[in-house]
């Protein structure tokens, strides 16, 4: 059985939702108010002016931040460009309040781009630890662990979140039925697959994803009908539907030879 992919369109982790909307404190005349949304840091280019003035230096005017909260400050160090001094910013928010979720988010998408990928994934598990209702927190740890080949670790990362997954949440059941086909788990595999399916009863790369389990499971019938709902839903892909046609074919020959069988 080949290597079965991760199922979800999951969003890399540098998409992590970062949620940076801090109450600002009173701005510095000179200084235009921070947007709620911190954008990438590879993007950040521009400096902030003072007002214009006859007595103001031609230079750019870079605030006073020792007022702030270290994550307060961070923003502006990637308003100005300076990533390795908001990740030491963003290292002093978590050592001050771990459970400060949006610095550890924005730190581990800094940690990401910078290619950190262990230091990433240790302040992801204590972030879990931390918060494990978070589950945008858990399947970033889950796929980092699978990307690094620990497929249990990942598959335990989100049992232990799953308790605050709602019974709607097919994604997160998806993911962990993905995780379930690359250990082997063919069997738990599908019986999160049945779950997740009931909140969306079309959804073409899951049908495909319970076919692949049903076959590895022996169960040809419930293979056919994973396969033809896959099918009809329009959403595989060509190679996709090639596999699962091949396959009906077979088995419809399979069972016309086991008819004329005396």
């Amino acid at each position: 059985m080949k290597r079965i992919e991760l199922l979800l369109p999951l969003v890399m982790l540098m998409a992590l939702p970062h949620i940076v909307q801090a109450e600002e404190k009173l701005a510095a005349p000179a200084c235009a108010p921070l947007k709620p949304a911190v954008p990438k840091a590879k993007k950040i280019h521009r400096v902030k002016h003072g007002l214009k003035s006859p007595l103001a230096s031609k230079h750019p005017v870079v605030e006073d931040v020792t007022s702030y909260s270290p994550f307060e400050q961070a923003l502006r160090m990637l308003k100005l460009g300076r990533v390795a001094e908001a990740r030491a910013l963003l290292r002093t928010q978590l050592r001050l309040d771990p459970a400060h979720l949006d610095a550890r988010r924005l730190l581990v998408q800094l940690l990401l781009d910078a290619g950190f990928k262990s230091d990433a994934e240790a302040l992801l598990k204590q972030g879990q630890d931390l918060s494990p209702q978070s589950l945008d927190i858990a399947r970033a740890l889950a796929l980092l662990q699978a990307e690094r080949g620990a497929v249990v670790d990942a598959l335990d990362t989100l049992e232990n979140s799953r308790p605050y997954a709602k019974e709607t949440d097919g994604e997160y059941l998806a993911f962990m039925a993905g995780l379930c086909q690359q250990a082997g788990q063919h069997e738990r595999a599908n019986g999160l697959l049945e779950q997740a399916l009931v909140t969306s009863p079309g959804n073409g790369a899951w049908l495909y994803a319970q076919w692949v389990s049903r076959r590895a499971l022996g169960d040809r019938l419930g293979a056919r009908g994973s396969a033809e709902a896959a099918l009809t839903s329009g959403q595989v892909s060509k190679e996709q539907a090639r596999l699962m046609q091949a396959a009906l074919r077979h088995d419809a020959q399979d069972t016309s030879d086991d008819e004329v069988t005396p």
